[in-house]
């Protein structure tokens, strides 16, 4: 069992966008077992959605800066915990843009953690 980490990346174009998207986990990946997101420019805000599988496993609105790493935070209190089936499993992906004079565009990276079988 190796642990690996899926991004997806965002791109935020306009002030108050809505970024909508289906993909899918890699193939390779057995498990999808947490979520931690970064932010190309530090003034951004947005609310993030996910599900995988149809499980929802971020609500609509849902504040990427909860999961977002900061110096001042531990990495293991930032990752959202869960365990889902990956092996090219659906994944919904609803970004929000919510910033107040961000320079754009922005990218916010979602990091799926993921575990591949050897």
């Amino acid at each position: 069992m190796k642990k690996k980490f899926q991004i997806i990346p965002v791109t935020v174009t306009s002030a108050n966008q809505t970024v909508a998207f289906d993909t899918e986990t890699d193939i390779r990946h057995e498990s999808v077992n947490g979520v931690f997101v970064t932010i190309s420019n530090q003034s951004a805000k947005a609310n993030l959605r996910l599900h995988i599988n149809s499980e929802e496993i971020l609500p609509r609105d849902f504040e990427s800066a909860l999961i977002k790493p900061e110096p001042y935070i531990p990495f293991k209190d930032v990752v959202w915990a869960f365990d889902e089936k990956a092996k090219g499993s659906k994944v919904k992906v609803e970004i929000r843009d919510i910033s107040n004079g961000a320079t754009y565009p922005y990218v916010m990276n979602i990091y799926l953690l993921t575990i591949e079988n050897r």
